[in-house]
């Protein structure tokens, strides 16, 4: 079985591509905190996860902007590819389902927050 769920923060704005057949690729990286405890302290380390998400929704589009919390689940996947000679790897998590938890919290470049209750989402 491969499924993963991951929350965590939008890193920038989605990256949004759309093919000559008329098929939408999403891409987009997230931000995701854990904390550990070494001696007495706590540490918080950050990894980065790159997504991909095809034929998202309109709805999607315009809310995976920067500082978006998010919750995904999809599958992963090695990308492969070379350059001058070298071959290069990536793991991407190609998301199946965007979520926003019960609140959708957005975070601009100015700092204000915006809050809506789970309710008060469109699914």
């Amino acid at each position: 079985m491969n499924t993963t769920v991951i929350d965590g923060l939008l890193g920038k704005d989605a990256e949004a591509h759309t093919f000559d057949n008329g098929t939408k690729l999403a891409s987009f990286n997230i931000a995701h905190s854990d904390n550990y405890k070494k001696d007495n302290e706590w540490i918080k380390q950050t990894s980065w996860v790159k997504c991909k998400k095809f034929s998202p929704t309109d709805f999607q589009l315009q809310n995976l902007k920067k500082g978006t919390s998010v919750i995904l689940s999809g599958k992963l996947k090695e990308e492969k590819w070379g350059k001058d000679n070298k071959k290069y790897s990536q793991i991407v998590l190609m998301v199946d389902k965007i979520s926003f938890g019960r609140k959708f919290e957005k975070v601009d470049t100015t700092g204000t927050k915006e809050e809506t209750e789970g309710d008060d989402l469109p699914f």
